[in-house]
């Protein structure tokens, strides 16, 4: 049975500039010390491998003058994890009405998952993320919504097993 094959997965994360979608991955790739992560310039690349399941991250820069560049780099992803900062309300409409949109443009039905990071310092209201959400949802398919800090670590572990869920349901489709 094909089940048991080694399987690889590419993992698009985007968002805003800021909202933490590299030192998430640090913290998920077990790094503990996050406060060295710099800037994403282009992409960064990143793999975490678990039994015979390898999710290959790729890291865009939210910088808006990278935007249009990184587009191409969408195609070809099974899961995508848009990203936002519980502190920045802007980060949260972009998400909404630009990355939902790039996301949807390049790859149709692809799963996601949205991320509010930095739980720690969370103003954001949450009928606010609600409302955002069920907008996105419009656009694309969102699986899965977690709160998470990369500063803690707290919800990664939740957002991990998300990720290898996902995974093993595509897997079952034979993709």
């Amino acid at each position: 049975m094909h089940n048991k094959e080694f399987r690889r997965y590419k993992v698009a994360v985007a968002g805003d500039a800021g909202s933490g979608k590299t030192s998430l991955i640090y913290r998920l790739i077990g790094h503990p010390d996050i406060t060295l992560v710099e800037k994403t310039k282009g992409v960064y690349i990143e793999t975490l491998t678990n039994k015979n399941i390898e999710l290959i991250f790729w890291d865009f820069s939210g910088q808006k003058h990278f935007r249009e560049a990184i587009l191409p780099f969408f195609r070809g992803s099974h899961i995508v994890v848009l990203v936002f900062d519980l502190s920045n309300p802007q980060s949260l409409v972009n998400l909404v009405k630009e990355w939902s949109i790039y996301v949807k443009n390049a790859l149709n039905d692809v799963p996601c998952i949205v991320i509010g990071n930095k739980k720690d310092i969370k103003t954001l209201p949450d009928d606010f993320i609600e409302a955002s959400l069920e907008e996105m949802q419009k656009t694309i398919n969102v699986r899965e919504y977690l709160e998470v800090s990369a500063m803690t670590g707290e919800g990664l572990e939740k957002f991990l097993e998300v990720l290898y869920n996902i995974a093993e349901e595509l897997r079952s489709k034979g993709i």
